[in-house]
């Protein structure tokens, strides 16, 4: 008769499989106390705070496009008494719209009216490199948005 015969004998393999069982029980044991109950019904208040705040963002985004659209459709979108938004124009901020209006561009048909050796001009009195202009389609634009603004 082995004299081991009654010895616990644990291969590498069956050591791990009982290392994660026990480290599973101890995760059950922590998400089932007591003391979690705080912490999961804090989670369930921010998820809730979070998906009312997502509907309420989609419902501000929804009349965003509805206002937009009924500016789009408006008679005089993009226009001021002071002429016209040249913002809207791609690759004009609010800083290369002061220059225009101070060179006397003030309207989309100002712009697009412009011809290759004024937009050349334009390109140098705002510091731009040569053919931006031209490259981004500020008259193309202009033409556009004067279009939709007659």
């Amino acid at each position: 008769m082995d004299i081991y015969a009654n010895r616990l004998d644990f291969s590498l393999n069956q050591a791990v499989i009982v290392g994660l069982v026990l480290l599973l029980g101890i995760i059950l044991g922590l998400l089932l106390s007591p003391r979690t109950k705080p912490l999961r019904r804090a989670l369930h208040q921010e998820t809730e705070r979070h998906e009312q705040t997502v509907a309420a963002l989609a419902e501000a985004n929804r009349r965003i496009g509805q206002l937009e659209h009924q500016t789009r459709n408006h008679p005089h979108w993009g226009s001021t008494v002071l002429g016209d938004n040249l913002t809207l124009i791609n690759g004009v901020g609010p800083d290369s719209a002061d220059a225009l209006k101070r060179e006397g561009l003030t309207t989309y048909a100002d712009i697009a009216r412009l011809s290759d050796s004024e937009l050349a001009d334009l390109e140098a009195k705002l510091g731009r490199t040569k053919g931006t202009i031209a490259r981004e389609g500020w008259r193309e634009q202009a033409v556009r948005f004067r279009d939709q603004t007659v």
